[in-house]
């Protein structure tokens, strides 16, 4: 039987922990999407939500967004939200003024929010699994409008800041 060195034993740890444990202070950071509107033929779609990272069943995004319309009927609209992740961190400095930054976000996943045909706010919520070798997430989200048979039309993204959820 061979033993482990402390030194490979506390790197070991260090690693292990850092899978499992969330950075301090982004458990429970919950970043707004504005009101989003999109029109398409004389229909008003609207959306809005927020993202945040959450621990209640592992490390993971989840994005709560509500969708609307002018009026009833018609064309269903939902919520879209782009998903990025990058292994780069910002360094802040003196009164938690970012100092340095390289974050170079690529896409890591898209979820949709269920398909409403009301002019009535209505709520949906997804999850998806953080980016295991990232450090920080962010997020961008738009109003769609299911459109059967073709390509569904949908509002520019509006993306939000990232959160460090990894040292």
């Amino acid at each position: 039987m061979r033993l482990l060195k402390p030194a490979a034993i506390a790197i070991l740890m260090s690693f292990t922990l850092t899978l499992g444990i969330i950075a301090p202070g982004a458990e429970g950071v919950a970043l707004r999407f504005k009101e989003i509107h999109h029109s398409n033929k004389n229909e008003h779609y609207y959306s809005k939500g927020y993202w945040s990272i959450n621990q209640d069943n592992g490390t993971r995004y989840k994005v709560r967004g509500s969708v609307r319309k002018s009026r009833s009927g018609g064309r269903s609209a939902y919520w879209k939200a782009t998903l990025q992740s990058s292994s780069g961190i910002c360094v802040t400095g003196f009164s938690n003024v970012s100092v340095s930054c390289h974050l170079d976000y690529h896409k890591y996943g898209e979820l949709q929010g269920t398909r409403f045909n009301t002019r009535y706010w209505n709520s949906s919520t997804r999850y998806k699994d953080v980016n295991p070798s990232a450090k920080t997430a962010s997020a961008g989200m738009q109003t769609c409008v299911d459109i059967r048979f073709r390509v569904d039309s949908c509002s520019s993204i509006l993306w939000t800041d990232g959160i460090q959820y990894r040292r």
